[in-house]
């Protein structure tokens, strides 16, 4: 960005201009251009040399006006990523397009092949209906399923390019690669709209949508024109092996890029995986176990809790002003949200959570048991949690833009909350000390 004033220096693209200077009034800016406008009210500088309409063309095409402000930070660095991703993307497209129609040529006449083209387009609904299943997972960790969109379609893609060497198994092969194939697409579109609502920040999600698919049309012609070439070159040289062949070198150059890709997206979401991980590192107590939380029932009914009055109105005191309500549930950790709960409070809930699983396999708790038994135990795990939970969640440092992504239920209950009771606030050294033998060898 260039402007200029009579008598004066360039003011830098990325610094406003010096208005302290006795003849600049104000100034405007607008996208790439900035006016100054002095004293007397009139215009005293504009852009000095205006783009030429093809680069403005080029840029009004494919990038949302006004970046990097209107853009997150790693929008720039993912989209070349993702460019390269649907470059090779296209190159495999054309390669296994060309496998099929190569064998579309067997069969007892045009009945048969017309049907087989039509049970391989069908099957792709399959892929796309069993795809639509892990939405809410790829919401909680789009990253993650990115990547295994990817490879699922990778894994689709290859098997479609065997259809150039082996063209008699076209009807088994073509309907299940076009089900693999829309089964990995559909997941990882999934995990794109997260990514994409990270990326705009200028409330022009529909904008940078529309430029994103611009580029994915680029990078398709592109990609297509190369596949063209290389499986002509490539049939004319090796022979019908050149397509998978070439497929391989597409696809791993394609999964080269979808690590890329997912390597510069700053986007962390917050689930209960990461929250287990981070408590079990902040208290020093050896790595989260898989599945320590997978029976955490976060948004239980509150059947399951007012079943028994008495424990209710104690669980009510001992949370006081809360909006959730803990308790263990034989070998299950129950939550009941409040109406007013947000994504905090199921912070909050997820941690507790992970405090009370790393007490269980201390042995002090098997001690208590023994001692003061099952209830006894189970109130200290409560209390010894709750002290524990404001310093860990304090300590949990996240990107202001890191969405909370926990696997609660729709239900929200309402009780009547009490001031609560005085839950004596346990340290992090106050923590260690209960579960030193749970650390790792």
């Amino acid at each position: 960005m260039k402007i200029s004033q009579a008598g004066s220096s360039t003011t830098p693209a990325n610094r406003p201009p010096q208005t302290s200077k006795p003849e600049v009034l104000a100034y405007e800016t607008s996208q790439d251009q900035v006016t100054l406008y002095g004293e007397d009210g009139q215009q005293m500088a504009g852009s000095d040399k205006p783009k030429s309409k093809g680069d403005n063309f080029f840029k009004n095409l494919l990038l949302p006006s006004k970046m990097p402000d209107s853009v997150s930070a790693d929008y720039v660095a993912s989209r070349r990523w993702n460019f390269l991703m649907e470059l090779s993307g296209s190159v495999q497209s054309y390669l296994g397009t060309a496998a099929a129609l190569n064998a579309v040529g067997i069969g007892n006449g045009p009945l048969t092949v017309g049907l087989a083209w039509m049970s391989r387009d069908a099957i792709d609904g399959i892929g796309k209906f069993a795809g639509s299943q892990f939405g809410r997972q790829a919401d909680k960790d789009p990253k993650s399923w990115v990547t295994t969109g990817e490879y699922v379609h990778a894994a689709g893609m290859m098997m479609e390019s065997t259809l150039a060497v082996c063209p008699q198994a076209f009807l088994a092969i073509a309907p299940a690669a076009n089900a693999v194939k829309a089964f990995g697409s559909t997941v990882k579109g999934a995990a794109q709209a997260p990514i994409e609502l990270h990326q705009a920040r200028d409330n022009n999600l529909g904008e940078m949508r529309s430029k994103n698919n611009n580029q994915t049309m680029l990078a398709g012609i592109i990609g297509g024109g190369m596949g063209f070439g290389l499986e002509k070159l490539g049939s004319h040289y090796i022979g019908s092996a050149a397509t998978p062949i070439l497929m391989a070198a597409a696809t791993a150059t394609k999964l080269f890029a979808t690590h890329g890709y997912v390597k510069s997206l700053d986007l962390d979401p917050v689930t209960e995986k990461r929250v287990s991980k981070f408590v079990h590192k902040w208290l020093d107590v050896g790595k989260a176990k898989g599945g320590e939380l997978k029976k955490l029932s976060l948004g239980a009914p509150l059947a399951d809790f007012v079943k028994d009055p008495l424990r209710f109105r104690e669980l009510t005191d001992l949370y006081g002003s809360r909006n959730y309500i803990l308790d263990l549930q034989q070998d299950k950790i129950a939550v009941v949200l409040h109406q007013d709960s947000t994504p905090e409070d199921q912070l909050q809930a997820v941690t507790q959570a992970t405090l009370i699983r790393i007490l269980q396999s201390s042995p002090l708790y098997q001690v208590k048991i023994g001692k003061e038994g099952d209830a006894a135990a189970r109130d200290w795990l409560l209390r010894t949690s709750l002290g524990a939970v404001p310093d860990v969640v304090g300590a949990f440092a996240r990107d202001d833009d890191d969405p909370l992504r926990f696997s609660a239920e729709a239900r929200r209950a309402h009780w009547d909350k009490t001031a609560g009771l005085d839950i004596p606030h346990v340290t992090k050294a106050d923590f260690q000390k209960l579960t030193q033998s749970v650390r790792s060898d």
